[in-house]
């Protein structure tokens, strides 16, 4: 398939596409500039949805209409959670989703829509420009009138000189002077911000794409003219065979099945005699080395094996009719998805000496996706699923985890496990924000000398500042306490933290130190 340059499908009216996006601009200055983010993105997202159906209620039909609205709505839930990377960029690809879909741009295959969406995501920076002056060109061409830039400008020099006879007036009049003296000129100051004026352009060029996404036409590729191949009933002539045939064809594919399902397997025993079996590891070597060592390194190889599979069991070749092969394979993926399991267990024996963090949560969700799709490898064989089938269904999978991830405290589970197995970084615990909080209550309770330790803790602007966790916990009250005071910034997730530290402002001490202070 190729893409179209110059064909676009129409979708919302310009005149009242523009008005909408500047309706809109004009909201996320008063919501969202300078402001902390949290309900108040939720509060922007449900007006630019409810906009872009408005906008599409003629041109699309009731079923596109329901299901961009079933996809806006979706959108919403991990925002009210909690705003962060996770749930904008999940936010921001349904809203995508749905807007396409309004504008009749998702249709036919995966392959395509796949094209489509990354058109839309391409196309976004231009939209807004393209379409401000497409309505400029389709306002001439209905007649309207326009004002030209030439009648703007002639405007310039009588307003120039009119604002030094007001400014010599003011001087010259009181009651003139008095009447601007009510005037608040440092309003026109504020609005003319270098940082403000760059923040509502983005938002302007942001908002334009989901009111009207620029929709490109796909054009079939060109077929080859069967008339050009001559009927003569005369038997093609045998292809030649090249390097590429020999090095990936179907004895080299069945060597190497044969040879990787070997090492895969000696693999596999070492782990189940030192990970299960309990054997002694060499001298110097500790188990959470070895667990670390290979745990992301089994994790590539891993994959590397499923891109394997495919290349060699793509549809169409003799590799996939042979049912030794076939069979072959399903034991190496079968062994691939043993050393996947096997790195998790690696993975969480590292854990239990050295404590949990962000990128080892992400490495088991990794993992646990890479089992499901070499799982997925295996049925697309068995069931002769297309190549399309698998995308999607790896796709569908990988989408519903990261969906799912929105609502989960990944800070609070990372804090409250380091916590309960006695594996503390307290320097990697105050990067964890105020969600670290009631874990560090509980041991501050456990281990009352612990307030007084001093750590460096990471700040956002200055670098790092070494202050006591007990200076730690009240800043990060303070803080906390400061942005959700806003309306703006109110989030499902902190307000759950808003109660908790109603319920202890301050952190708890130990009941036999109470007694002695009594």
């Amino acid at each position: 398939m190729s893409i179209a340059p110059d064909q676009s499908t129409p979708t919302a009216p310009l005149t009242e596409t523009l008005i909408a996006a500047l309706a809109l601009t004009a909201i996320s200055d008063r919501i969202l500039f300078n402001a902390p983010v949290g309900l108040s993105l939720v509060v922007f997202a449900i007006l630019t949805g409810g906009a872009a159906l408005w906008l599409h209620r003629v041109l699309a039909g009731r079923m596109q209409l329901v299901l961009a609205a079933c996809g806006y709505g979706l959108a919403l839930p991990p925002l009210v959670e909690n705003v962060s990377a996770l749930s904008f960029g999940v936010a921001f690809s349904l809203f995508a989703i749905a807007s396409l879909m309004l504008a009749d741009g998702l249709r036919g295959a995966l392959f395509a829509n796949g094209k489509r969406l990354a058109m839309f995501l391409l196309c976004m920076p231009v939209a807004a420009p393209v379409g401000v002056l497409g309505w400029r060109r389709a306002a001439k061409a209905a007649g309207r009138q326009i004002v030209p830039f030439a009648t703007a400008g002639v405007w310039l020099m009588p307003l120039v000189v009119g604002l030094v006879f007001l400014a010599l007036f003011e001087q010259a009049n009181p009651i003139v002077a008095q009447w601007l003296r009510r005037l608040d000129f440092w309003l026109i100051f504020e609005l003319l911000d270098p940082v403000r004026l760059l923040f509502l352009g983005f938002m302007f060029v942001v908002t334009w794409p989901f009111l009207r996404p620029m929709v490109r036409k796909l054009k079939p590729a060109k077929v080859a003219d069967e008339s050009a191949v001559p009927l003569t009933g005369a038997t093609p002539p045998e292809k030649a065979q090249t390097v590429a045939d020999v090095l990936f064809g179907e004895a080299a594919i069945l060597r190497a099945l044969l040879v990787f399902n070997l090492m895969f397997g000696l693999q596999s025993a070492l782990d189940a005699v030192y990970l299960f079996g309990g054997v002694q590891l060499p001298d110097g070597m500790s188990y959470a080395s070895y667990a670390h060592r290979g745990a992301y390194p089994l994790l590539i190889t891993a994959l590397l094996a499923a891109l394997f599979v495919l290349l060699a069991l793509r549809s169409g070749s003799e590799a996939r009719a042979n049912g030794l092969i076939r069979r072959l394979v399903y034991l190496w993926v079968g062994q691939n998805i043993l050393l996947v399991l096997s790195s998790i267990l690696r993975l969480d024996l590292y854990v239990d000496v050295y404590g949990l963090t962000y990128w080892r949560v992400a490495a088991f969700i990794w993992m646990g996706l890479v089992a499901c799709g070499l799982a997925l490898i295996i049925w697309r064989i068995v069931a002769d699923k297309s190549a399309e089938w698998l995308v999607g269904a790896n796709l569908g999978i990988a989408a519903t985890v990261l969906y799912a991830a929105c609502f989960v405290n990944f800070a609070a589970m990372i804090a409250n496990y380091n916590t309960t197995h006695g594996m503390m970084d307290y320097r990697y615990m105050t990067s964890l924000g105020p969600e670290a909080i009631p874990a560090m209550d509980r041991e501050f309770v456990a281990k009352p000398e612990v307030r007084a330790l001093s750590v460096y803790v990471a700040d956002r602007y200055w670098g790092s500042e070494l202050m006591p966790l007990a200076d730690w916990r009240s800043h990060e009250v303070s803080q906390f306490k400061a942005t959700h005071a806003d309306w703006r910034g109110w989030t499902l997730r902190g307000w759950r933290l808003s109660r908790y530290l109603m319920d202890h402002p301050v952190a708890a001490m130990p009941k036999d130190t109470g007694r002695r202070e009594r």
